[in-house]
């Protein structure tokens, strides 16, 4: 069996056709040349130049020729998209994996989403706030050997329980 190997250049994520402009570069810069020969065939008087067809011809043809421009190595179309991916995703995410009551009368099968408030964060001044009891209860909740507690990457507070043996 003969293998070959291709170049880089070749298996490029965007290959380039003419003066570094890809594909996609042309066919931004094409499509306005098309609008602009329907308007002049398409609008009255039929096949005559007149000021209105240039100007209906510019607004369209300018803002898809600024969307051919590159940004940072990407085309603007290419930021347009992630700006409105950005606009456009979830604030929260927040399921309740409870089981659908009966009379909620949920024939999806999806879970429900809620919005929920934050918990409240234990601050040195709540901690002020304690009573002696329930400060010693605390205290041997968190002395408590079987658990060990522990924070990830992202800061949130995780506990071990270890079993009996």
């Amino acid at each position: 069996m003969k293998t070959s190997i291709v170049p880089a250049q070749i298996t490029s994520i965007e290959d380039t056709i003419t003066a570094k402009l890809s594909l996609t570069q042309i066919v931004l810069l094409v499509l306005p040349v098309f609008f602009a020969s329907i308007v002049f065939a398409g609008l009255p008087p039929l096949m005559h130049v007149k000021v209105y067809k240039l100007v209906i011809t510019f607004l369209v043809s300018a803002p898809i020729a600024v969307l051919a421009v590159r940004f940072r190595g990407q085309l603007l179309l290419h930021w347009l998209g992630v700006l409105a991916s950005y606009h456009i995703r979830p604030r929260r995410y927040v399921a309740t994996l409870d089981p659908p009551c009966e009379d909620d009368h949920n024939d999806t099968g999806l879970i429900s989403i809620e919005t929920k408030v934050a918990p409240t964060l234990i601050t040195s001044e709540s901690l002020a706030d304690l009573t002696p009891s329930d400060y010693l209860m605390l205290e041997n909740f968190l002395s408590n050997k079987k658990i060990t507690y522990f924070t990830n990457n992202k800061g949130q507070l995780n506990a071990r329980i270890k079993a009996q043996q």
